[in-house]
C-alpha cells in the first residue's frame, strides 16, 4: 500500500498494513523552537536543523492542503507602531493590531501573539472588510493547472482541500467575546457572514474538485476551551451544525467522504452535532482539557480520531510516563481502527527529545510502521 492507500484506509475503518502517523505543518510534533531549545539546552544533534523535513525524519505522512487563491487585495506588510528589544507591535491593513516577539512566526517561536485589536467591530466593518479582502469572484488557479491534475491523477499522498471555519471566521474577524455576543447581539449577522464564506469557497474550489479525486477536506476551528464549546449546544445547532452540513453535502457530491475538523479545548460535548452534520473526523483531543479518547471510541463508535496522546508527558526525561501513555490508549484504538495516533498538538519546548525519541519508537511498534529515520543516528 502506498501513503494515500493508507490514509484513507483507516479513514474507512479498514486495517492498513501499516497504521500512519499524520503530519500537518507543526502542530503534530516539534516546530523549529522546540528543535532550537533542544539543540541549545538538550544536546539535540545539530546536524537536525531547521532544513529538515520532520515528517520524513520522524517517520510520518504528511497531509497536504492545496486551495486556489481567491480574489481580493494581497495584505500589504503591517505598519510598525511600537518596538522595544524585545517586542513589536503592529497593525495591519485590514485592522488587526497585534503584539508579538520582533520577527515572531509560527515556525520559530511556541505561542501567539497577543491581539489588541480585530478588524471589525460592526456591521459596517464587516461590509467593508468582505468587499475588500474576501470578495465573492472567481478563484485564481495557476497556468501550469491541467499539469497539475495530471501530476494528482495518479499521486500516491493524500490530498485534501481546506473548508470555511464558522466560529473561528467569526472569532478572526471580531475576537473571541464580541463573536460570542454576536450570536445574540445581531444572529443575522452571522448567518451572513458564514453564507458568504461558506458560497465564496463553493465558487472558488468547484474547479478543483471537479478535476481532482481529493481524499478528504479539513476546517481549523478551535470552538471549544478546557470546560467546552465557547457557544451553547443550542446555539451549536442553529448555525454551526447548517454551515457544516451544507459545506459536507457539496463535498459528499463531489466525491469527498473524510471531513474533519481541528480544535483544541474540551471537544467530547461536540461530536454528536458535529456527525450530524456530516463530519465524521475532528483532531487533536487535548488530554489537559479532559479528553478521553478511549471514552470518546465508545460513545462515538464510527468517528475518526486523531491525537489524543499527552504532549506534556514528554516533559520529563524519564520515559516511562510517555510510553504509559502510549501503551494504554494506542492498542485499543488501532484495534478497532479509525485511529490516527499522535500527541494532541504542537510538542513544547519544555519537552525532552530523547523522551520523545522513545515515545516514537513505541508508537511505530505498535503501528507496525517503518517509516522514518529518526532512531538510527541514535540506536
Amino acid at each position: 500500500m502506498n501513503a494515500r492507500e493508507r490514509f484513507l484506509a483507516v479513514t474507512r475503518f479498514e486495517q492498513p498494513d501499516y497504521v500512519p502517523l499524520l503530519s500537518c505543518s507543526s502542530i503534530d510534533g516539534p516546530n523549529m523552537y522546540t528543535v532550537g531549545t533542544w539543540h541549545r539546552t538538550q544536546g539535540f544533534p545539530t546536524w537536525v536543523d531547521s532544513n529538515s523535513r520532520w515528517d520524513v525524519f520522524w517517520g510520518m505522512t504528511r497531509l497536504t492542503l492545496w486551495a486556489p487563491a481567491g480574489p481580493g487585495e494581497p495584505m500589504p506588510k503591517p505598519e510598525v507602531l511600537a518596538r522595544d528589544e524585545v517586542y513589536e507591535t503592529l497593525r495591519y491593513a485590514d485592522g488587526r493590531v497585534v503584539r508579538q516577539r520582533i520577527g515572531q512566526t509560527a515556525t520559530n517561536f511556541y505561542g501567539m501573539p497577543q491581539f489588541i485589536e480585530f478588524p471589525c467591530k460592526t456591521r459596517k466593518d464587516w461590509e467593508t472588510y468582505r468587499d475588500r479582502w474576501i470578495p465573492m469572484g472567481d478563484a485564481i488557479y495557476p497556468d501550469n493547472w491541467d499539469e497539475l491534475v495530471g501530476g494528482w491523477e495518479h499521486r500516491d499522498f493524500p490530498l485534501g482541500v481546506p473548508i470555511p471555519s464558522s466560529f473561528s471566521a467569526l472569532r478572526s474577524l471580531f475576537g473571541t467575546q464580541r463573536a460570542c455576543s454576536l450570536f445574540y447581539m445581531d444572529p443575522d449577522l452571522v448567518q451572513e457572514i458564514l453564507r458568504h464564506c461558506r458560497q465564496r469557497w463553493m465558487r472558488m474550489v468547484r474547479k478543483l474538485v471537479s478535476n481532482v479525486s481529493l481524499d478528504f477536506a479539513g476546517a481549523g476551528e478551535d470552538f471549544c476551551y478546557r470546560n467546552g464549546c465557547l457557544v451553547s449546544p443550542a446555539l451549536f445547532r442553529e448555525f454551526i451544525v447548517p454551515h457544516y452540513r451544507e459545506l459536507t453535502r457539496f463535498l459528499r457530491g463531489h466525491g469527498i467522504q473524510f471531513v474533519f475538523v481541528d480544535s483544541d479545548g474540551f471537544v467530547e460535548g461536540v461530536i454528536g452535532l458535529l456527525e450530524k452534520a456530516g463530519v465524521n473526523g475532528l483532531e487533536a483531543f487535548e488530554v489537559r482539557a479532559g479528553n478521553d479518547i478511549l471514552r470518546v471510541r465508545e460513545a462515538h463508535p464510527s468517528f475518526v480520531i486523531r491525537g489524543g496522546l499527552d504532549k506534556f508527558a514528554m516533559d520529563s526525561p524519564d520515559p516511562a510516563r510517555a510510553i504509559r501513555e502510549v501503551e494504554e490508549k494506542v492498542p485499543a484504538l488501532l484495534d478497532e481502527g479509525g485511529y490516527f495516533p499522535g500527541i494532541d498538538h504542537g510538542l513544547p519546548p519544555t519537552s525532552h527529545w530523547r523522551t520523545y525519541l522513545r515515545f516514537m519508537e513505541r508508537l511505530h511498534s505498535l503501528c507496525r510502521n517503518p517509516e522514518g529515520t529518526f532512531n538510527q543516528p541514535f540506536a
